[in-house]
């Protein structure tokens, strides 16, 4: 399968949520993101394998996380702090619940 690229800007209507527009992404700042067996077979997203220690319940995980860029923001975080793979975007982050929102 074809690997998902970095689409630019997202539009306004391919947005889900009003919310997202008012949110400086901590969700996609200063979070791994896990991938399902399935999304590491499609080979269709940039990852890497890597050890974390997990705080709250004292563990080591280990697994495949979304490629992350040098500032520890995943690489398909745009320069608008908006998701450049919404429509494509792992499970993880479909499910991520968001409780901090920038006030507009």
């Amino acid at each position: 399968m074809k690997k998902i690229k970095n689409k630019g800007i997202v539009k306004k209507r391919e947005i889900v949520s009003d919310l997202c527009l008012f949110c400086d992404a901590p969700c996609c700042k200063e979070n791994f993101v896990p991938l399902s067996y399935e999304e590491v077979k499609s080979k269709k997203y940039e990852m890497v394998f890597e050890s974390i220690f997990n705080f709250k319940d004292k563990k080591i995980e280990a697994g495949y996380f979304l490629k992350r860029k040098d500032d520890g923001s995943c690489i398909y975080l745009n320069d608008f702090d908006m998701c450049s793979i919404w429509r494509d975007r792992p499970e993880s982050c479909r499910i991520y619940f968001c409780e901090r929102l920038k006030k507009p």
